[in-house]
C-alpha cells in the first residue's frame, strides 16, 4: 500500500499530496464537499479523487494552480474539517 503525505487538523485530513502522481505529476487533493466538487468537476483541471472521492474530494495536478488558487482551496478545505471550536478562535 501506497502512503501519501496528508495533512491534518487533529486526525482529519484536509490535504493529500501525490494521490494521482504517476499520471499528473505532483498533485494536491482538498476535501470541499460534494457541491463545491461538483462545481469543480466543470473545470478539466479538476478531477474526482479516487477511493474518496465520493466524500467531497478532488484532485488537481499543482503546476496547473497559480499559488492563489492553490491557497484558497487547502484553506477552503482546512475550513471545512477544522470544526467550530478552531474556526471561533481564529474570529476576529
Amino acid at each position: 500500500m501506497v502512503h501519501h503525505p496528508a495533512f491534518r487538523v487533529g486526525k482529519k485530513p484536509f490535504v493529500i499530496v501525490g494521490m494521482e502522481e504517476a499520471s499528473k505529476g505532483a498533485t494536491v487533493s482538498v476535501n470541499l464537499g460534494r457541491e463545491a466538487q461538483v462545481a469543480l468537476l466543470d473545470d478539466e483541471r479538476f478531477s474526482r479523487t479516487p477511493y474518496i472521492g465520493q466524500h467531497g474530494w478532488v484532485t488537481v495536478a499543482s503546476e496547473r494552480l497559480s499559488e492563489g488558487e492553490l491557497e484558497s482551496l487547502v484553506l477552503d478545505s482546512w475550513r471545512r474539517v477544522a470544526g467550530k471550536k478552531r474556526l471561533a478562535q481564529l474570529a476576529p
